[in-house]
């Protein structure tokens, strides 16, 4: 990993080739290990909390991270079941999308897209409430912040995921006409 002058670690990391609605991504390949292992975290505990209500037993209050992807995926009247179902479905196809090794992805049309920048976007948005829990004490996974270079680190993980995944894989909008 190469470090940005103020010290960033995730400057960069990926680039985007686009050849119509085929898009290859080409990630450092830590990065994009990196991005499985918070896929994985994040699809855990969403499937700890459908267990839950599997078991009959929700707890009154979802894991803070599962809460916030809750808050952003919540309209339209849906249950906490059926906004959580089509989250970890994709997250569990991307997860295993990505590759073993290497750090070259292929995204075959607009469906690719949505499903590897929708996963990414629940990624950042558990990111962000990881970092915003430490930054008040709070515990996450029953352990607080070891150190502010984890939490900086964290902060910075999700900005580089934003900029470099999220934002990119999101639908081109034409401007509207002039009138």
């Amino acid at each position: 990993m190469t470090a940005e002058t103020d010290g960033n670690p995730f400057d960069g990391g990926v680039s985007w080739d686009r050849r119509g609605e085929h898009w290859v991504g080409v990630f450092h390949p830590g990065y994009l290990s990196l991005f499985r292992e918070h896929v994985g975290t994040v699809r855990a505990l969403i499937r700890r909390r459908l267990d839950q209500h599997a078991a009959g037993l929700p707890d009154p209050e979802p894991d803070p991270r599962v809460a916030a992807i809750l808050r952003l995926r919540g309209s339209a009247g849906l249950s906490e079941l059926e906004l959580l179902f089509p989250v970890v479905n994709r997250l569990a196809e991307v997860e295993a999308a990505v590759p073993d090794s290497g750090g070259v992805v292929e995204l075959r049309g607009w469906e690719d897209r949505y499903r590897w920048g929708s996963a990414a976007l629940d990624v950042c948005i558990a990111l962000t409430e990881w970092v915003q829990c430490w930054s008040r004490g709070e515990e996450v996974d029953g352990a607080r912040c070891p150190d502010p270079a984890a939490l900086v680190l964290l902060s910075r993980l999700g900005e580089w995921l934003n900029e470099h995944v999220v934002v990119p894989l999101r639908p081109l909008v034409d401007p509207a006409p002039d009138r």
